[in-house]
């Protein structure tokens, strides 16, 4: 690689870097903020959170990456054609192909990272965020005990635990059950403690008592006991087992389940479109950058600036991305026509073709301009 060339590579890994921490950041927050509801009705701690949007990260970054890399390749071109840098190149004798070469190799380093991205990390990533979400939805004490609360389950019973003690002992206990539409019980106690034994979690009370009030009797029972064993098991939600999702498989593993056939005609389709689409995504990273840089050079250098070709950049990737979408989207439909997915990056491949075409032109039209006018010069 010449030194023009990692000249340029360099320059694109600065805003490549920024640009990956603002949208990563970005979208991290907003996909992290739709877990606070499902940790805080569930009565889970801090960490749990920080655990669960941790394993957001890779999908976040799959996103990200061909963001990043774009306006990277975007803004260094800017750049570089703003300060002459790029103009001095190509006066040089530099071809629009032979510049575009250090953005291929970045976008050869962006396609890597989402491949790797792809394959191994969101998978892994999301079967694990799958994994501990299905665990907490188990742990339907921790739904109920909630200090200061009253909380209904089912409609039946309403719990309420005025205090909660670091080692785990529950005061001022009410659980109040509505047996039939005349008939309430209710346990109190003034401590209690919740154990699991052989499978099995009860709520020891202490000191308190059963108040069984009944209408239209208008009549109340009242039973002291010093100590009792409530059974909270009958609350566990019967959990069936969590299928695993073909976007939670290695890429290697959703290959042969695609070929074992065990699914509907849908869920194949769809599984066959996630596993085109972790293809489709590296190679469209690849591209991206090139298009990005492309699109700039296309009319030469400008001294009222590159916004206009800037905004054409960005319609030309969201266009691209949008037909990626609809393209997975037919392909989900009818895994048959798996080859569509395909098509986004053909797209691109034209589009980049075509954009380096009209670069050329313009690079040759600049030099001749330039020259001419330097030979004019020297004959007057």
């Amino acid at each position: 690689m010449k030194q023009l060339d990692q000249y340029i590579l360099k320059q694109l890994f600065g805003p490549f870097a920024f640009f990956m921490i603002v949208f990563i950041g970005l979208l991290w927050l907003n996909r992290a903020l739709g877990l606070v509801d499902v940790v805080v009705e569930n009565g889970q701690p801090a960490s749990i959170f920080v655990e669960l949007a941790i394993n957001l990260l890779p999908k976040t970054i799959e996103a990200a990456i061909p963001i990043a890399g774009f306006a990277a390749s975007v803004m260094v071109t800017n750049r570089l054609f703003s300060e002459a840098e790029l103009v001095v190149m190509m006066n040089a004798g530099r071809s629009v192909v032979s510049l575009a070469f250090p953005y291929f190799m970045f976008g050869v380093i962006c396609c890597l990272a989402m491949s790797f991205v792809v394959h191994y990390l969101a998978p892994f990533a999301t079967k694990r965020l799958a994994d501990r979400q299905e665990e907490i939805g188990r742990q339907y004490v921790t739904q109920i005990v909630k200090e200061g609360e009253f909380v209904t389950n089912d409609g039946r019973f309403t719990f309420f635990f005025g205090e909660k003690g670091a080692d785990g002992t529950l005061r001022d206990i009410m659980i109040s059950e509505q047996v039939s539409p005349n008939k309430t019980v209710t346990h109190v106690a003034q401590k209690g403690q919740a154990v699991t034994q052989d499978g099995t979690t009860k709520l020891l009370l202490f000191n308190g008592s059963i108040q069984d009030f009944t209408l239209p009797d208008v009549a109340l029972n009242v039973i002291q006991f010093g100590s009792l064993s409530y059974d909270l098991s009958q609350f566990e939600t019967a959990v069936k087992t969590r299928i695993t999702r073909p976007n939670e498989l290695y890429t290697s593993d959703l290959y042969d389940y695609i070929e074992a056939r065990t699914l509907d005609v849908k869920n194949q389709a769809g599984a066959v479109a996630i596993l085109q689409d972790r293809f489709v995504k590296p190679l469209l990273s690849l591209l991206t950058p090139v298009i990005g840089m492309a699109t700039l050079l296309v009319g030469g250098f400008s001294r009222s600036g590159f916004i206009l070709r800037i905004i054409v950049s960005i319609v030309l990737m969201f266009s691209i991305d949008t037909f990626r979408g609809v393209s997975q989207s037919w392909v989900s439909s009818d895994g048959a026509h798996w080859i569509v997915s395909y098509a986004p990056v053909a797209l691109a491949i034209i589009v980049l073709v075509v954009l380096l075409f009209l670069g050329s032109n313009d690079l040759k039209t600049i030099r001749k301009q330039i020259f001419g006018t330097k030979q004019r010069q020297v004959a007057s």
